[in-house]
């Protein structure tokens, strides 16, 4: 299901940042930004994830992160320093790009916290039985 709804939430994306059908002749500025604020956000995200442990910490410090990438990039970068164009749709874009990345990274977080509890589950079932199998023989 979380794999369902990765996908739901990747593709959208992809479709919106390209203006459409994905194009491989050329990547459009946006789908970057949308493709920077994710990785931005999901990247610092895990980060702070395996710091504090914390699934909302890690959600909402990676989408801070992610967010303040690209109003840093907009604003100060291109505004205030003149490297480059100035745009707000490309500081929206990055916004959707960290939602993206947020939900991202929670569905991530969730199935490895799962997997941990699995993996838990089966090493106690297994000394388990081997404790019961050292008292058949006594």
């Amino acid at each position: 299901m979380k794999k369902i709804i990765l996908l739901l939430i990747i593709i959208p994306t992809i479709l919106h940042a390209g203006n459409g059908p994905i194009k491989f002749e050329k990547f459009d500025d946006k789908a970057w930004h949308v493709w920077a604020g994710t990785f931005i956000t999901a990247g610092s995200g895990w980060w702070i994830y395996k710091k504090t442990n914390s699934t909302w910490k890690a959600c909402l410090g990676g989408a801070i992160i992610g967010g303040g990438a690209g109003v840093f990039k907009e604003a100060i970068w291109d505004k205030q320093w003149g490297l480059g164009v100035c745009s707000n749709s490309d500081a929206y874009h990055t916004f959707w790009g960290s939602a993206v990345g947020s939900m991202a990274l929670r569905i991530t977080i969730d199935i490895k916290q799962k997997h941990d509890i699995d993996k838990a589950y089966f090493e106690n079932l297994r000394d388990s039985l081997s404790v019961e199998r050292l008292k058949r023989f006594e």
